[in-house]
């Protein structure tokens, strides 16, 4: 059924699929409590909803997908800035 699921996922559009996508999100936790609802239609929480989705889309099963694939990236523990980069090979990559 995730084949099936998968399929009909690809055939819609990232804007479709961003209301399920940030379902998912608000299941997971991943706004602060209070700030964002079912019905919200902050522009931060649509370009991040927005963004996730059309990350992971190609590769999604189910909407769930997308909302763990944003929340794996977000835990990464990357510097803030440039100038926080420490190591000097990831430096001369990112330069």
């Amino acid at each position: 059924l995730k084949w099936v699921n998968a399929q009909h996922l690809k055939l819609r559009t990232v804007e479709d699929l961003v209301p399920l996508v940030k379902q998912q999100i608000l299941w997971q936790g991943m706004f602060k409590d209070g700030l964002v609802s079912d019905d919200s239609v902050d522009l931060g929480v649509i370009d991040f909803t927005y963004a996730a989705t059309a990350l992971a889309k190609q590769m999604m099963e189910t909407t769930k997908d997308a909302a763990l694939n944003a929340k794996t990236v977000l835990g990464y523990g990357l510097p803030a800035t440039f100038t926080d980069v420490r190591d000097e090979e990831a430096r001369t990559m990112i330069a």
